[in-house]
């Protein structure tokens, strides 16, 4: 199951075994009560997240790209550069693309990797919230994922 909410019905869902939760950087900060300016910063965040017994942790971060945590491993990804256009959709596109990768058995930095083309393809697109599978196929290899070290104690 993935699920992409906010606040109070985030903090619920966390609880749920095996969910996966797609907050932005926004709504990941407001729950942790502080900033997550920094991959370190999101990483720590999420850490309640998935002591509450969350699978994983997808976090969109807009221009910075995402970050995927999970229990005792951790991801980024970005394009290499800026793109220019509207946000409008690039999080359902993200969360559509994590679905698909989960269904798939993808693992977590190839299931990042498209997610991130995705939302950049829906950024691109001349009408919001549509997403050109093409564009997406010439996103995707410009994506970069490296590891993020997940805070002692996460697991």
């Amino acid at each position: 199951v993935v699920v992409d909410v906010d606040d109070e019905p985030l903090r619920r869902a966390s609880k749920v075994p095996g969910v996966v939760l797609m907050p932005n950087v926004d709504e990941l900060s407001r729950l942790a009560g502080s900033s997550c300016a920094s991959l370190a910063d999101v990483a720590v965040a999420a850490q309640g997240l998935l002591l509450g017994g969350a699978a994983g942790v997808v976090v969109t971060r807009g221009p910075d790209g995402m970050v995927a945590l999970t229990s005792d491993r951790g991801w980024s990804a970005q394009l290499d550069g800026p793109l220019t256009g509207n946000p409008t959709g690039a999080g359902d596109a993200a969360a559509a693309a994590v679905i698909r990768g989960l269904a798939a058995g993808h693992s977590w930095p190839d299931l990042l990797r498209d997610a991130a083309a995705m939302s950049a393809a829906a950024v691109v697109a001349p009408v919001a919230g549509h997403v050109d599978v093409h564009v997406n196929d010439e996103l995707i290899r410009r994506v970069v994922v490296s590891t993020v070290p997940v805070p002692s104690g996460a697991t």
